[in-house]
């Protein structure tokens, strides 16, 4: 196979206040259907266009006192390469912000065609949801807010990860078809046990 994208700078760069504008405008100005495709032929013949989820997580927030601040990661470094985290309180109140913006001008032009699922997934042991933490795609815009708390005795790591889940059987015998792609997110976390806050204060 041979994959190859040729196309102009669109300019789509912008500063992190204007990051949600340039998300849009991606979408709209340079993701075109026809474009996301491959094609193999031989012995095993494939021709298969894909429907992208666009999602975008704007923002991890933490409430306190009946307000909202967000939460900036912190960078670790890890054996010579860095990576970064949010530091969360145990006890209080997060909630993650993300939305989705489609290239759909109808409801069956939706990814999945309104099917398709987008999910919070965490440790049980260590967060614990507040409400819904998932929502199906089914307009050219969402916005959802999930919200947690995350749980632990002891000072621990973990992960939340945004899924899509789409419950479509896909006939990978079908020479012509199409799939559904949609990133999977992850957001490492460390959470701060309220055991270590009074220890450390004490």
């Amino acid at each position: 196979m041979s994959y190859a994208h040729i196309g102009p700078d669109l300019g789509l760069s912008a500063p992190r206040s204007g990051d949600t504008l340039a998300f849009q405008r991606f979408v709209d100005d340079a993701y075109q259907s026809s474009e996301w495709r491959t094609r193999s032929l031989g012995s095993a013949p494939l021709d298969a266009t894909y429907d992208i989820v666009f999602l975008r997580v704007a923002a991890l927030l933490r409430e306190r006192n009946g307000r909202l601040s967000p939460v900036v990661p912190v960078q670790r470094a890890l054996g010579g390469t860095f990576s970064s985290e949010y530091e969360l309180e145990a006890g209080t109140m997060y909630h993650v912000k993300v939305s989705t913006h489609l290239n759909a001008r109808s409801p069956v032009e939706l990814p999945g065609q309104g099917n398709a699922r987008l999910t919070l997934i965490f440790d049980p042991a260590v967060v614990k949801s507040v409400g819904p933490t998932s929502f199906r795609v089914t307009s050219m815009y969402d916005l959802e807010y999930w919200s947690f708390v995350p749980e632990a005795t002891r000072n621990q790591r973990s992960v939340l990860k945004i899924v899509c889940e789409h419950d479509a059987v896909v006939d990978r015998k079908s020479f012509v078809r199409t799939e559904l792609l949609c990133p999977e997110i992850s957001l490492p976390i460390s959470v701060i046990s309220n055991h270590s806050k009074r220890s450390s204060s004490s």
